[in-house]
């Protein structure tokens, strides 16, 4: 059972939508929703959860609750600043995008999110990353466009890397051309600087 309303100047949510626990499917991108009812954590049988582009400044600890969720899109909530604790519960997502948020730290328990295949981070205040984020062996996909980091931790073996845009990022792991991770920093100025990473940078393909 899917529900979709995105698009339709919403800003509030009747605590009724708690009770559609046959939901596998609930998009509400491109709406003015501030906050979701904590009842929320009702809907055990959802898979895909949109909250892209709304006005959300804090999430319910009953959101862990989703024990079935595989897809979380929080894009484009510049009001969010932190994650409760609980989203770290839900083991299953393979995809998690927190890009265009107001983030600047990432706990250190993303590294249990350990099914994740992408991972968008993307415009984004972050100075660094956490080391456990190597936990996350299935990561394919890591975009951390436009953000703020000076350094990078070690990665994933399998992971391609956006990392373009990032003006302060001036070193990469050292496994990056052991491990295989392919990446593209492109536009990340200071990079230009390091001799060796020139080198290596010129090493790696442009593009996907």
């Amino acid at each position: 059972m899917d529900l979709v309303v995105r698009n339709n100047n919403l800003s509030t949510l009747p605590d009724g939508i708690c009770n559609l626990t046959r939901l596998t499917l609930l998009d509400l991108a491109k709406n003015n929703v501030s906050n979701l009812p904590s009842g929320i954590g009702r809907l055990t049988s959802l898979q895909r959860l949109f909250l892209g582009r709304n006005s959300l400044c804090t999430l319910p600890d009953t959101i862990g609750k989703l024990s079935g969720l595989r897809k979380l899109i929080l894009k484009g909530n510049n009001g969010l600043r932190a994650l409760p604790e609980s989203i770290f519960k839900l083991v299953h997502l393979y995809e998690l995008d927190l890009s265009d948020c107001n983030f600047s730290h990432l706990p250190s328990e993303i590294g249990d999110l350990v099914y994740l295949e992408v991972l968008d981070l993307g415009n984004n205040g972050f100075r660094s990353l956490p080391e456990s984020i190597c936990k996350i062996h299935r990561l394919e996909d890591l975009d951390l466009n436009n953000c703020n980091l000076s350094h990078l931790p070690k990665l994933p073996t399998r992971t391609w890397v956006e990392a373009k845009c990032c003006p302060s990022l001036e070193s990469l792991p050292l496994e990056l051309d052991q491990l295989g991770c392919i990446a593209n920093y492109s536009g990340s100025s200071k990079l230009a600087e390091n001799n060796y990473l020139t080198s290596l940078l010129k090493q790696l393909p442009k593009s996907k």
